[in-house]
């Protein structure tokens, strides 16, 4: 298929017809990652210290990135009641999320059902005066697939 023009695209069903793209201006330059993770399951050594591997067939998407400084309303445009990532979680208790991840790996999209692991928000500048706001470091956004 090759590269569509986005990164990251989040719905609540794998075939909504509603995918949210997170805007490649919000991902700070150089720090997207897409991985398609074998796993193992009871892997061993031998008394040879040779490995004897149990390879699954299942493969784990992944993907993770630094989201550049935002404010209020740039942070609500990409989490937001309005149209952001919580507004399409498949489930909110769990935060679990369709998504279609670039894997370069692959050259190739990969849609998953993913869930968001939980997001340290640091404040940077609080602004306590018409037009009240607050700034936000960057911080890290993660999708792994289950």
């Amino acid at each position: 298929m090759g590269y569509q023009g986005y990164l990251l695209k989040v719905a609540s069903t794998s075939t909504s017809n509603d995918w949210f793209t997170i805007p490649h201006n919000f991902i700070k330059e150089r720090s997207y990652k897409g991985t398609y993770s074998t796993m193992d399951l009871n892997s061993t050594r031998n008394a040879n210290a040779v490995l004897d591997r149990n390879v699954v067939e299942h493969k784990v998407p992944h993907c993770v990135m630094t989201i550049k400084p935002l404010n209020d309303d740039k942070l609500a445009t990409l989490f937001g009641v309005s149209g952001g990532i919580t507004t399409r979680y498949a489930d909110a208790k769990e935060k679990s999320i369709y998504c279609k991840m670039w894997v370069p790996e692959l050259n190739d999209y990969v849609t998953v059902l993913c869930y968001v692991p939980d997001i340290d928000f640091t404040i940077k500048k609080v602004v306590n005066t018409s037009p009240y706001s607050v700034d936000y470091d960057e911080f890290e956004l993660e999708f792994i697939g289950y």
